[in-house]
């Protein structure tokens, strides 16, 4: 028998509130900061197709002078590294708040990787090879 009644460990703050924006990778599950309890999140009905993909392009510019990016640039991070670097950049960057919504915070760790991979944002040249239209101004 199956009941229509939400699980008792899930979050239901949320709908109670009649908030449903969660700001989370869609599908992710995460602590809801009311209660505590697991709380998931899923595309809203009229939002169901997936963005296009991120562009790199974009990520640069938002992250080019992060200071957290750079202590940990020459380190070969790891993701979790990544994340926290976002995750502070992201407090005072409406560029990068911008990119989580549209993409994921997945997406965005990602695309850092491969950038950091090619040493964009560490060496001038690398970043002036990946992005010549926008090396040369200021971003």
């Amino acid at each position: 028998m199956t009941s229509d009644a939400p699980a008792a460990d899930m979050c239901q703050c949320a709908k109670a509130k009649g908030n449903y924006k969660i700001e989370a990778e869609l599908g992710a599950t995460v602590i809801c900061p009311d209660c505590h309890l697991e709380e998931s999140t899923f595309p809203e009905p009229d939002n169901v197709e997936q963005p296009d993909l991120i562009s790199e392009k974009d990520v640069y510019i938002a992250f080019t002078g992060s200071s957290s990016l750079l202590k940990i640039a020459g380190k070969r991070p790891n993701d979790q590294s990544i994340r926290k670097a976002v995750r502070k950049r992201e407090k005072g960057h409406q560029g990068v708040k911008d990119l989580i919504r549209n993409y994921g915070i997945s997406s965005v760790v990602a695309a850092i990787r491969v950038l950091l991979d090619d040493n964009v944002f560490t060496c001038t040249d690398s970043a002036s090879r990946r992005f010549p239209n926008i090396h040369g101004q200021t971003v």
